[in-house]
């Protein structure tokens, strides 16, 4: 086993310790083993430690990992039958096993983790298995599949819910989209992720961080490609994910001010029919409105929320991005848009700035409105085949927000062109003042 690992990385043992695992393949898990005990005592340290009193579902840890299906807990490329159930009680009672069959490093029954190891000709996997609830009693079950090649990365991580018998993916509502060009520092910046070679051991081609699912608290812990002395070369920083009642984000993200803009802003109101999120006014509450975050991109800044997933009645959807970075404005701004994708919606684009505590509507100072006429113009331009004959309205226009870049995109709806993307017909910069066509 490894020593004198650098102390950002020494302090998250359930990775530097996988060394113990490849020195032990031919050894139980069972709490026996002297080794074994110390990962599970040492690995108390992690830096996510944070009370967790609903972190115990009704199942327990162990029945909730029996009762996933085996394509969510084999790592890629290896055969599903090697977490059949036999294999997996086997490993959960701390039976060696043949060299192929799974092996438990960590079960944790009072804080529901457990973490296990499979070997392979190139390489080793880790695989971490938690859970999480908000505040409705709503349960996602988390699997994190770790890479442990001379790289080591994430290479899938899933976050499950499960309806009736169906279990369901909900990652991209749940975990901001990013990559591991958040934390690349090297010379040449993003042409590596361009022309690196296409090999698991490379990651900047993939560009894949690793995650780290809590044994302990809540928050995810977000790392660059590692190896077994630390960053990979180039890569540098962390990244904590805090849980906010169904979702990750930072501190005073996009989420924060989704979850107290006014109903009125998302049209909710008394029906839910008449409600964009299909969500009624008495039952608009944290819990639900994280239910309907459908793509997370608070690390941008900016989130999309789709129909409630019991009620599908609408078939558009809301993005919300924060703007914090525009010169020029005394404070951010949060741009809400909606568009339906087909149809008619006539909701079109609000910018709302805070002002003693309130929600004050700004679009007047810092968007001129939209020109029909150049958009229409730019729309006549488009392959006739592709297009309707009449000219567009307002609401067969499709917003697109970049929060990042500060620019907002007009595109055609789908029922106005047939294309699996659009074109943009018109995109808006900001330049000091307001937002301008380009």
């Amino acid at each position: 086993m490894r020593t004198g690992l650098p102390s950002v990385f020494s302090r998250r043992l359930p990775y530097a310790a996988w060394g113990i695992f490849l020195a032990l393949t031919a050894c139980t898990a069972s709490t026996q083993n002297p080794e074994t005990v110390a990962l599970t005592q040492n690995s108390e340290t992690m830096s996510t430690e944070i009370s967790l009193p609903d972190h115990t579902p009704a199942k327990g840890i162990e029945e909730v990992f029996m009762g996933l299906p085996a394509e969510y807990v084999t790592p890629p490329g290896l055969d599903e039958a090697s977490l059949s159930e036999g294999q997996r009680l086997a490993m959960l009672a701390g039976s060696p096993g043949n060299a192929s069959a799974p092996k438990l490093i960590v079960k944790d029954a009072t804080n529901g983790f457990l973490s296990y190891g499979m070997q392979t000709s190139a390489g080793n996997w880790l695989v971490e298995v938690t859970y999480f609830l908000n505040s409705a009693g709503q349960k996602l079950v988390a699997v994190n599949h770790v890479w442990k090649g001379a790289v080591w990365y994430s290479h899938a991580l899933y976050f499950l819910a499960q309806h009736e018998s169906m279990w369901m993916d909900r990652r991209e509502g749940v975990v901001p989209a990013l990559d591991a060009s958040r934390f690349w520092t090297g010379a040449g910046t993003m042409k590596l992720f361009s022309f690196a070679p296409q090999t698991p051991d490379h990651p900047v081609a993939n560009a894949r961080v690793l995650f780290q699912l809590p044994r302990k608290g809540k928050n995810l812990l977000v790392l660059p490609p590692q190896t077994a002395d630390g960053n990979l070369p180039g890569f540098e920083g962390e990244l904590v994910l805090q849980w906010k009642d169904g979702a990750f984000g930072t501190e005073n993200s996009v989420l924060d001010r989704y979850l107290g803009l006014p109903g009125n802003w998302l049209k909710v109101s008394e029906s839910k029919s008449e409600s964009f999120l299909a969500i009624p006014k008495e039952k608009d509450t944290p819990s639900n409105r994280m239910r309907v975050v459908v793509q997370n991109h608070a690390l941008e800044g900016q989130i999309r929320l789709g129909s409630h997933p019991d009620v599908l009645v609408y078939e558009g959807y809301v993005d919300l991005a924060w703007m914090d970075h525009l010169e020029g404005r005394p404070s951010p701004l949060l741009v809400v848009s909606s568009t339906c994708g087909v149809g008619d919606c006539g909701f079109g684009l609000h910018f709302l700035e805070m002002a003693d505590g309130k929600w004050v509507d700004v679009t007047g100072q810092v968007f001129g409105g939209i020109s029909l006429a150049g958009v229409n113009a730019a729309y006549e331009k488009l392959p006739q085949d592709n297009k309707l004959e009449t000219k567009l309205t307002e609401g067969q226009l499709v917003w697109t927000l970049d929060a990042a870049a500060g620019r907002i995109r007009v595109a055609p709806s789908l029922d106005a062109y047939e294309a699996d993307e659009p074109p943009v017909l018109v995109d808006y910069a900001w330049d000091g003042k307001k937002f301008v066509a380009k």
